[in-house]
């Protein structure tokens, strides 16, 4: 079955000069990447600096640099913030998330960087033996955390900008995109498929065919599916909450019919993904 919350960023030809401008004064890498981890271009086309070069290539660290990137896109697709972290070798990134009309569209990352003089401690007994990677990592970059907040700032004016000038759009399967849009704008209300034909100005026949032969569900599943999701949401980022109030926010009116269905979709009770989310807490 498809995803029907799928939708393709595409970029404007004014985003790849803004990324080039942005990384000839930055003197740093920044990248756009789509929800699925896939780069879609980059500031002056620059590639990974000298120094991840040689950490990924000479030491053999390439599997955890791309794990710790997924990772990162991951927390923020989470929580819906920009994100600066420090990587494994020792180095300065962050990444934001880009949201078209409210949804997210992808990410851009910027880095790397350093924030020191120091040379990270992580890096010593894997590189003494190694003089040209100090001189890699003193070739950085560094911006001290007075500077990395200004362009954190620049960076959340940058994407304010491609958002509000409409540089940046989904596209795919309109029908889709607008079920989806209608659903997150009424989970507290009783969603039926004639209410849902009438805001698209469409049939009900044509909405459940294209349903069924496009992505293999049908309308009520749907519905159950993204109220699911809502549910879930809504676990991860408030866990004190109760699955009653739970329930109401996803648009389930009875707390005992939202438990049998999730349970039925998800295999375990509601109450067990929350106690799962509080602890991560």
């Amino acid at each position: 079955m498809k995803d029907v919350s799928t939708l393709e960023l595409v970029l404007n030809p004014r985003v790849q000069e803004l990324l080039d401008y942005f990384a000839e004064v930055l003197k740093l890498r920044v990248t756009f990447y789509d929800v699925k981890y896939r780069i879609l271009c980059r500031g002056l086309q620059m590639r990974n600096c000298e120094f991840c070069r040689k950490i990924q290539e000479e030491c053999n660290l390439y599997s955890r640099c791309v794990e710790m990137d997924a990772r990162m896109q991951s927390e923020v697709m989470r929580s819906g913030k920009e994100l600066c972290y420090t990587c494994h070798a020792g180095l300065k990134e962050v990444v934001a998330p880009i949201y078209i009309n409210g949804d997210l569209g992808g990410f851009l990352m910027l880095g790397q960087f350093r924030d020191t003089d120091q040379y990270p401690k992580e890096m010593l007994s894997l590189t003494e033996e190694f003089p040209e990677f100090r001189k890699c990592f003193y070739d950085l970059p560094c911006y001290p955390e007075k500077q990395l907040k200004g362009i954190i700032g620049l960076l959340r004016v940058l994407l304010d900008y491609i958002s509000l000038c409409e540089l940046a759009s989904l596209k795919g399967s309109r029908l889709q995109y607008e079920i989806i849009k209608y659903l997150k704008k009424n989970w507290d209300a009783k969603i039926t498929l004639k209410k849902l034909a009438l805001y698209l100005n469409c049939s009900v026949s044509y909405i459940s065919h294209e349903l069924r032969s496009r992505y293999n569900i049908t309308f009520t599943d749907l519905v159950t599916r993204e109220r699911i999701s809502k549910a879930e949401k809504e676990m991860t980022d408030n866990p004190q909450k109760s699955i009653a109030e739970i329930a109401a926010i996803a648009g389930f009116k009875d707390v005992y019919y939202f438990s049998r269905v999730y349970k039925k979709n998800r295999g375990v009770a509601p109450i067990s993904f929350r106690k799962k989310m509080r602890m991560r807490k």
